[in-house]
This record gives structure tokens, C-alpha cells and sequence, in this order.
């Protein structure tokens, strides 16, 4: 993978992990406040009526899609200021703020770096993004979907997306399958913000499972994105559990002795497509270079001997070329013939390489025509002709292979032509009812 990052990023304040007394504070406001997944997905279904009702999620982008309709005569109640603010991202005045949330919830936000005044307003440098674990709301922290000006995009941290909650949804088939047992050593690599290590430490926690005996290894390149996964862990009162955070390049820096193998590895890596000459244009998150394989094969080349023999999971969500040679293409990145391997994906989510051309062309700003987007990345040295792309969930034992590994594919019955307003992104089949009972069902 390439390596760009420089030896000082800019500035930009993050709320100080440390202040332990004031983050309960602050996370218990948010709670009593309602600030959860479900209650901030029933506000965003609100604003959105799409014409056939089939499924409830929301990621953080379509929040930001949605900031207009979220008016300011609505800022009225906590909840409602804190959706503005910190979902939204929306610029509300001092006065409703204070009066609202109180002064002295006010003034700790402003101290302890949640919010930035500006004149006699005030804004939020982050999006918080509320996920439901068992009868627990973990508050995560990134950077938003569109970016403060200061901050360069290869610096940014990946905000909460469609692929990181449907990534939450197979950890909790792992868990809650009967041969999980007992979990004593995580890695969530490409951590970002640290969703996955944190849901899933979570988890654990309402396993009634202690903490104390409980490892975490968070890995990433970008040190802000390491900043932003302590402050994330230490916000929703997981210090208990031993995490460490460690830069690396992939596996380069990851200790690898006999006694530092997982249970458990959480991966969502860069896997944009993109032609070599737009790659200095992407979010480094996001960037895997022309076939979207460049961190998935580093990863993939070193996670069996990462794995604890016979019960080491990964699991892993990111797009693949040419989605029916998928379990192969992953067989042949592991270079092994040891190790199980289960993949699924959405029927509706394959996209020619043109149609996804066109998807990421428009998404990412490129000055460059979606013909020559396509023409840049319609193949490879690796996988010869790319003809479509999907977005897919990968499971891998570390055990020997059976009959019982495959491709699945899920049909969500959504039509493709339905309308959504105001620019909302389409609700995610895996995260609704039906997704998730066919994940339990092949993915376990």
C-alpha cells in the first residue's frame, strides 16, 4: 500500500479522552436525551417516504443529505438540538443551545471540545452516530461526511456507513452463534473511528462477559483515526478492557508472536476503485487502488497465522470485482488451502462497472468523464477484465475448508427505480429484518 501520510497532521482539536467524569456526563445526557439509533432513525423516516416501506437503517451520510429538512423551529427539545448539531450538522445559535440543553450541559460540550463556537453561534467539528448493542447505545464519533476545510481528505476518518453497520451485523450472528465462547482477544483492523472493536466489545458486555480479561488491538495507518478510536473507546466507558492502538500499515507493525493471536478480526479496508491518476483525489479510507484489492490483499495474505487455530473468525465487509469468482479471488489472496471461506452479498447491490463508474465518479468530485472512470479500472494484473463490482460480507475460519463454504446471494426485492426525496441514500438490505435473518442463517 502506498504510504503518504505525513509526520503532522493539522490541528484540529479532539475532545480529550482523559476527562473521564465529564464523558459519562456527556454520553449519560445523550442517552437520557434519546439520542439512539432507533429514535434517530424514526426522525430520519420522518423526512424520507420512500414509495414501498421495506427496510429501517440509516447511515450517517443520509443524515447530512436530510440537513435542510431538519428545520430549526424544530431545535425545541434536547433531542432535537442534538440531532441538529451533532447528525445533522447543522449551526445553531448560543441562545437556543444553553436554553435548551442547559448552560452548564452547554459549557461542557464547548470545554471539552464537542462543539466550536462561532460568533454567537456554535457547530460540531464531528458527527456522533448512535448504534444499538443489546440494550446498550454506543456513541461513535467520526469525522462528517463533508469535510471542515482545515482538515485534507487522506486525513479524514471514515464516517458511519452502510458498510460498517452491515459489517456490526454479522459480528452479532458470530456472537450470538453458539460456538462463539468465550472472546479474549480482538482486532479491529482499518479501525477508523473503532466501531467494530467497540460494538463488538459491547457485545461481550451484554454476554455478561468481563472485560478485564478482554483484549483489543486497534490498527490503522492514519494517527487521527487512532486519536478518534481511544477518545471513542474511553466515551463509551470500555477503559476497563485492554486496548491498544497501534499504527501499521496493514499487518507490518502488528505484533506477531504465538501469543498475540485473535479470536476475533474486524476488518473494513479501503476498497474503492479508482483509476491511477484520481488516487491522490480520495479520502485515504477509502482509496484501494484500481481494483479496489490493494489493503485487501495485504490483508488477506497474513490472517490465517493471525487467527487462533480452529477458532479464529475474520470477518470483513468490502467491495469485490467480478462478484460470482469472489470465494475464489479471496482463496487465492490467502494463499492457502486451509481456512473457510463464506461470502454474502445483495442481489441489487451488483453494478456493472459503468453503472459504478458513474456512482463514484459523481460521489467523489472527478473532473474526469465516468467513461474514463471506467476505462481505468475495467481491470486488473490480478483478476484480468472487470465487468461488475459489489459491496460484499466475508467471513473466513480458521479451520479447514468444507462443503459448507460458499457464495450466498440475497435477493432484497427492492426495485431499483423507487425514488427516494431529498437525496437520501436507499436504505441497506442487510441491516433490515429479512437481511439479517439470512445472514444468521449462512453466515454463522
Amino acid at each position: 500500500m502506498a504510504s503518504f501520510l505525513p509526520q503532522h497532521l493539522p490541528d484540529i482539536p479532539l475532545p480529550d479522552p482523559t476527562s473521564t467524569s465529564s464523558l459519562r456526563t456527556i454520553h449519560d445526557f445523550f442517552l437520557s436525551s434519546f439520542y439512539t439509533q432507533e429514535k434517530c432513525t424514526q426522525l430520519l423516516d420522518s423526512y424520507v417516504r420512500p414509495t414501498r416501506n421495506w427496510g429501517k437503517g440509516w447511515d450517517g451520510n443520509s443524515f447530512c443529505n436530510h440537513q435542510e429538512k431538519h428545520v430549526v423551529e424544530w431545535n425545541r427539545t434536547p433531542f432535537q438540538v442534538l440531532t441538529a448539531l451533532f447528525l445533522f450538522g447543522e449551526e445553531l445559535s448560543e441562545d437556543i443551545c444553553a436554553s435548551v440543553l442547559s448552560p452548564s450541559i452547554f459549557e461542557l460540550l464547548v470545554s471539552h471540545k464537542f462543539l466550536k463556537r462561532k460568533y454567537v453561534s456554535c457547530y460540531s467539528s464531528h458527527q456522533i452516530f448512535p448504534v444499538t448493542v443489546g440494550s446498550r447505545t454506543a456513541l461513535i464519533l467520526t469525522d462528517w461526511p463533508f469535510l471542515d476545510e482545515s482538515l485534507p481528505s487522506q486525513f479524514a476518518v471514515m464516517p458511519v456507513g452502510y458498510d460498517s453497520l452491515e459489517l456490526t451485523v454479522i459480528s452479532e450472528v458470530n456472537v450470538s452463534s453458539s460456538n462463539a465462547g468465550e472472546c479474549s482477544s480482538i482486532c479491529d483492523m482499518c479501525c477508523g473511528s473503532g466501531i467494530q472493536g467497540i460494538h463488538y466489545l459491547l457485545q461481550l458486555v451484554s454476554r455478561n462477559q468481563n472485560l478485564s480479561s478482554v483484549k483489543c488491538k486497534f490498527v490503522d495507518y492514519n494517527p487521527r483515526a487512532l486519536s478518534l478510536c481511544e477518545f471513542n473507546v474511553a466515551f463509551n466507558g470500555l477503559s476497563s478492557a485492554s486496548c491498544s492502538f497501534v499504527k501499521s500499515d496493514c499487518w507490518s507493525d502488528v505484533d506477531a508472536s504465538a501469543d498475540s493471536k485473535f479470536d476475533v478480526i474486524l476488518c473494513n479496508p479501503p476498497f474503492v476503485a479508482i483509476p491511477e491518476s484520481e488516487e491522490e483525489r480520495l479520502h485515504y479510507y477509502a482509496d484501494g487502488g484500481v481494483d479496489g484489492n490493494n489493503a485487501i490483499k495485504e490483508i488477506f495474505k497474513e490472517v490465517l497465522p493471525r487467527l487462533k487455530p480452529l477458532t479464529g473468525v475474520m470477518l470483513m465487509v468490502t467491495e469485490l470485482p467480478n462478484v460470482s469468482t469472489s470465494t475464489s479471488q479471496v482463496r487465492r489472496f490467502l494463499a492457502s488451502e486451509e481456512g473457510k471461506i463464506k461470502i454474502a452479498y445483495v442481489k441489487e447491490d451488483v453494478e456493472t462497472i459503468e453503472e459504478y463508474s458513474a456512482v463514484r465518479n459523481d460521489e467523489m468530485g472527478f473532473k474526469t468523464d465516468a467513461k474514463k472512470y471506467a476505462k481505468g479500472i475495467n481491470k486488473s494484473e490480478d483478476i484480468g477484465v472487470i465487468i461488475d463490482r459489489a459491496l460484499v460480507l466475508i467471513r473466513v475460519e480458521n479451520v479447514n475448508s468444507d462443503d459448507d463454504e460458499g457464495l450466498f446471494e440475497f435477493s432484497s426485492g427492492q426495485d431499483e427505480d423507487v425514488e427516494y426525496e431529498f437525496g437520501a441514500d436507499e436504505p441497506d438490505a442487510f441491516i433490515g429484518d429479512a437481511g439479517r435473518s439470512f445472514l444468521a442463517e449462512v453466515m454463522k
